[in-house]
């Protein structure tokens, strides 16, 4: 949790029914008040899979519900790879063999009623046995972005070059394929699809062996296609670096992982590089991002009050409530936002005095102050 400057440790999460071996904790995902976590081997003795989300109430984190695929299959890994957007979960199952043994699959969840349900479950037709779909995922609006960085090569099927798959929403209320990325540089055992990020217009997609040292390949929407904008590549890269073994992007930033880098005296420790100015032509120069809060209204407030959060591009969004001793009391929004955002208060729960609402986007942090009255 992040308070002023400071960074502090606000829980540890456990799986509700822990075993050894189930790998609680092998991937994570977090939006607003709530977190997704996969234990890829739950469910013995199959080792079938689960992933848990978990909600923040106040300063407390509880257990509100456990995911597993229907149906069930052994060894499928489910939990593998885990990205949580509003009410909606994205799970990979890396060993499931509906298209061969280990071709993969997602599992796509949403809240409805309370309940968290099945809504798809998600798999390319053209997968084969080894090809690993769902080692990588995440969500957008009305995307599902899916990495297989074993898929055949499309220049030479005896090498695993790797690709991602991009799925939206049908008309018929299924989810189906948008696009299949794959590399420009030629055949090879790039690995393509072993980290994906996806935000708003833009996909980036890790190569951890690609070119020996590893490359991320940023793609970019326009006239309702994904083209590949740029490659990004670190400027000091060795071979087994691993350049591209994790990737997000935030805000006009890229961040991408090396995890087998060499740092001074210590190889293979692993590094990680930020990139700035990632826009839609890829990695170039773009004016800094405006961000503007109104004045909460009405102002005193006995009941509800509600400001709007006004953002040109998508970024990442921390606003809270603070009372005159600087403590959080209420968390109105966590998470990535563009366009216009209300930010609604409840003060009818509130004891009467001086808060503050404090918005940290862009680089910069906005403030205004709330008066509750009785």
């Amino acid at each position: 949790m992040r308070s002023g400057g400071t960074w502090a440790h606000e829980a540890t999460l456990r799986d509700p029914d822990p075993s050894p071996l189930w790998l609680f904790g092998r991937s994570v995902s977090a939006s607003g008040n709530r977190l997704l976590v996969g234990s890829l081997k739950e469910g013995g003795p199959g080792f079938d899979g689960a992933a848990h989300i978990f909600t923040r109430s106040g300063t407390t984190w509880q257990h509100e519900a456990t995911l597993r695929a229907s149906p069930v299959v052994r060894y499928d890994h489910f939990g593998s790879s885990v990205s949580l957007l509003g009410d909606r979960a994205l799970i990979g199952a890396i060993r499931d063999g509906g298209s061969g043994a280990d071709s993969g699959a997602a599992y796509l969840f949403t809240q409805a009623g309370g309940s968290w349900v099945q809504e798809a479950r998600l798999a390319p037709t053209r997968l084969i046995a080894g090809d690993s779909f769902g080692w990588s995922v995440s969500l957008g609006e009305g995307r599902a972005l899916v990495g297989a960085p074993a898929r055949q090569s499309s220049f030479d099927s005896s090498t695993r070059e790797g690709a991602a798959y991009s799925f939206v929403p049908a008309p018929d209320g299924t989810w189906a394929l948008e696009s299949w990325l794959a590399s420009t540089e030629g055949p090879g055992n790039n690995g393509l699809g072993y980290s994906v990020s996806l935000l708003a217009d833009q996909i980036l997609v890790g190569a951890p062996f690609g070119s020996g040292a590893g490359r991320a390949h940023l793609f970019s929407r326009a006239g309702g296609a994904w083209q590949q904008t740029d490659v990004v590549v670190a400027a000091d890269s060795a071979a087994g670096d691993r350049f591209g073994s994790a990737v997000a992007l935030s805000n006009g930033r890229a961040l991408i992982g090396a995890g087998g880098a060499n740092v001074a005296d210590r190889p293979g420790a692993g590094a990680a590089y930020v990139f700035s100015g990632v826009g839609p032509t890829g990695l170039d120069s773009e004016p800094a991002a405006r961000v503007s809060l109104s004045p909460p209204w009405p102002n005193p407030v006995t009941q509800r009050a509600e400001l709007t959060l006004a953002l040109d591009r998508p970024q990442y969004v921390r606003a809270v409530l603070i009372d005159v001793l600087g403590r959080e009391v209420a968390l109105l929004y966590e998470g990535e936002a563009v366009g216009t955002l209300a930010l609604r208060i409840d003060g009818g729960g509130l004891a009467p005095g001086m808060y503050v609402v404090r918005v940290s986007a862009a680089d910069e942090v906005l403030a205004r102050r709330l008066t509750v009255a009785r």
